[in-house]
Formats: structure tokens, sequence, C-alpha cells
């Protein structure tokens, strides 16, 4: 979404300078200066001065951030602040809220967090990478700034992707007046022309994810192929549980490019996407509502917001394999249901999530943080 927003303005005739850090840096830092590592994730001087440099160079009209950790810091509002330029954060999770970003807890949602200063059942529960020493630097960072008002005093607007995250932000504390909303878009890829027999799951192979939800749906339809196509640390797990389960009718397809990824969503009959968790606006139901998809979704979060149950698609019961099942089967079995859903769904994305419209949502906002400067 970085990259699309950058070439979206760039399109529309902006000028668009970009800041950058990379992850990768990590692995550079010895046992020694772990210390400062931590030091960074509260304040990074390296950032602080680097954006200031690059804001008295470049005297932009706003700064637009789409993540700041660990290595970039909150340290880099505050260069902003002191150089005269207001500041948009576009949020993509739930980490100012909650250590894990998540919301979730051994396989469970989890709202523990929430509103605590400091964020104590997140160390109790090693919710960041499974280590209390890690999740605790985390919750120092929310801390410190909570406490210094950095997300108040410092931030003129935040983007929530949907309303549900909005409702969660603004009772994590954040202030209800500096809060827009604005949905991730894509590029048009085109309607469907026709369909194959499968369906399809996208994302990463990991726990939140919930494809043991649907495998287990899928245990009793053998008669349901389905694709999963991204990679992850469960891919053994599910590999195995194919093999122990003779599952042939389901293929592990791996990860692939973004074109080949259109084409396997545009064949599909429709999209699953059965998370445990509450997303923080999955891409692939825009592109499968564009692509003229249903999808099946848990009827939790962002997801049950995008995809509006009996009209775009179908909402089941998060964490229940067999309504899951019964939801499949019914919409597997009913192709004028599916021809009828696909249709809405592509009416849906040229009515919310087109480019031309984005770039509207997001002039507003932008005109909001420049009047609030």
């Amino acid at each position: 979404m970085f990259l699309d927003e950058v070439d979206l303005l760039r399109k529309n005739g902006h000028q668009v300078v970009v800041y950058t850090r990379d992850n990768q840096e990590i692995s550079e830092y010895s046992g020694v200066d772990n210390f400062g590592l931590i030091l960074n994730t509260h304040w990074s001087s390296h950032s602080y001065w680097e954006i200031k440099k690059l804001l008295d160079i470049e005297q932009p009209d706003i700064v637009h951030f789409h993540n700041t950790f660990p290595l970039i810091s909150p340290s880099a509002y505050y260069a902003c602040k002191n150089s005269g330029v207001p500041v948009a954060q576009t949020i993509h999770n739930y980490r100012l809220i909650c250590p894990s970003a998540l919301l979730l807890r051994n396989n469970q949602i989890c709202e523990e967090c929430i509103g605590k200063t400091p964020p104590y059942p997140g160390i109790v529960h090693r919710c960041y990478r499974g280590s209390r020493v890690q999740t605790a630097i985390v919750a120092s960072m929310l801390s410190f700034h909570r406490l210094f008002q950095t997300w108040r005093n410092q931030v003129n607007a935040y983007i929530a992707l949907t309303d549900f995250s909005r409702r969660k932000l603004i009772e994590g504390g954040f202030p209800e007046d500096k809060m827009r909303l604005k949905p991730n878009f894509i590029p048009d890829p085109g309607f469907r022309s026709n369909y194959e027999d499968y369906i399809v799951f996208i994302g990463r192979l990991s726990e939140e994810k919930g494809v043991d939800t649907l495998l287990v749906a899928l245990k009793d339809l053998p008669e349901i192929k389905l694709k999963i196509v991204g990679d992850g640390p469960q891919r053994q797990k599910i590999a195995q549980y194919l093999l122990d389960h003779d599952m042939n009718q389901i293929k592990l397809v791996g990860s692939l490019v973004h074109s080949e990824v259109l084409e396997c969503v545009k064949k599909a009959q429709f999209l699953v996407l059965p998370s445990k968790w509450y997303e923080g606006f999955p891409r692939v139901l825009v592109e499968a509502m564009a692509c003229g998809v249903p999808s099946v979704v848990s009827n939790i979060g962002s997801q049950q917001e995008i995809i509006i149950n009996r009209y775009s698609g179908l909402h089941f019961e998060v964490n229940n394999p067999y309504h899951l099942a019964e939801i499949i089967a019914k919409l597997w079995n009913n192709p004028d249901l599916l021809e009828r859903m696909g249709k809405n769904a592509r009416i849906e994305y040229e009515k919310k999530y087109t480019p031309e419209e984005n770039y509207n949502q997001l002039m507003d906002i932008y005109q909001f943080v420049l009047n609030t400067r």
C-alpha cells in the first residue's frame, strides 16, 4: 500500500520524497549494541536528524507516515513538528494499543491491553515474539509516548482503514477528533470472464490466518478443491495435515508473483479468509471484489465490515469449522448465488476502492491536516 499510494500521488502530479529504513539493519546490532536498539525503539536520534535534514532541504507541505516501528521511532514526529510540517499517520495494525499488534493471544481475540498504561498483560503473557523482555521494550515505548502525549500532540491526523479499527483505536485512547477513515485501494484488475472448480485461500500461512479452521471444514467435503496460496511458519504443519488426512483435493501452491495471484483469484469460484484476528485491511478481499469474486470471511473485525454478508459474500462464525463447512457448501452448490454475489462485489469495488475514489479521500484528509497545522 505504501508503494501504491506513492504511485497514486505521483500520477496525480504531486512531488513525493520517500524515506524508508529496512528492518534488516537490526541484524547488524551486536549483543553490546542491543541496549542502543532498545533506546532507538523509543527515540531514534538517527532518524530524527535524517528526517530533520530532509525536511529542511525539501520543504514539504505534509509528511505521511505508514510505519515507524521499530527503527524510525516516534522521534520522527518531533522532527516534523520542529520543522513546522504537519503529520498524517496511517494505522495498518493494532501495534499502538497492543504490544503484539494483533489483539490475539493463544488463538483467541485478546483486548486486555487496550487502554492500559503500561500494557502489562502483554508483558505477563510474552505477547511480542514470545519474550517478556522484548514485550517489555515495546510496552515501555508505548507507555513513554502515551505519558508524553506524543500520539495526541505530534500527529495531526490518523488514517484508519476501517471503521472497526477506528473505533478500537479510540477505545485505546487515541483522539477521536483526529481520526479519519480511508480504506486501501487497488488498481482495477478487470472483471473475470469465467471460473474453474476450486476455491482459494491467499495469505500468510500463520496461526492467526485460520487455515487450520479451513482444513477441518473441508475434511468432509472431498468434492471441493482448494488452492492455498502463500507461505509462512505453518506451511510444514499444513502439508503434514493434508498427508495424514489424505486430502488430495487441496493444493499447497506456495508464493506467487502478484499477477499470478490475481489470475488465481479470478479463476476461483470464491475466496475464503478464515482469520482468527481482527485483520487490519486484507488487500486480497478488495482484489477479489474487483475481479467479481465473492468472499467467505469470519464474522469479526474489519473483514465483516468490508464483505457485506449475503450481498458481496458470506460470513461464518469465527473458529467454527462446522459452520464454515456449511457456508462453503452453500455457495459451492448455488451458481446463481455465486454469480449474483460476484456482481455485487464488483459494484462495491467500483463504489469504494478504486484509485480515483481513494485519491479524492486522501486529498480531503491532507486538507484537514493542513488546516490543523
